[in-house]
């Protein structure tokens, strides 16, 4: 590998480090103040405030899986949403031929701290990087 790359690695791998210690200081602040509040509550408000607590973290997990990009089920649900075609009748050939062979994932660096964005554009399986 290239001197260049090696640094862009390195720099990547420092920088998601740091974007996770920073989180896990945000949720370790967050809970420290949740419990603070608890403590100045009385026995009913804290059973109720634990409760809310508990029913909020449990909406939060329950969430709506979405399929893998590129995957039969993805492509399913692009024919049956997108083109409004039956998913029983779902066939490769067809959809390939419809789509031009081509779905694509589009990635674009934003000028706030270089994040890079990715989304769909048309329906395509190469990766464009802008």
């Amino acid at each position: 590998m290239s001197v260049r790359v090696v640094q862009a690695k390195l720099k990547l791998e420092e920088l998601d480090r740091i974007r996770k210690e920073e989180f896990k200081q945000q949720e370790m602040w967050e809970e420290h103040r949740r419990r603070q509040k608890l403590r100045e509550m009385n026995e009913k408000q804290r059973l109720n405030a634990e409760d809310e607590f508990k029913k909020k973290h449990e909406e939060l997990r329950k969430h709506e899986r979405l399929p893998q990009p590129g995957s039969k089920e993805q492509m399913e649900q692009v024919w049956e949403e997108d083109d409004g075609m039956a998913k029983e009748e779902f066939d490769p050939r067809t959809f390939f031929h419809m789509h031009g062979k081509c779905v694509c994932m589009v990635r674009a660096r934003s000028s706030v701290r270089g994040q890079v964005w990715v989304g769909h554009y048309t329906h395509c399986y190469s990766t464009v990087l802008l």
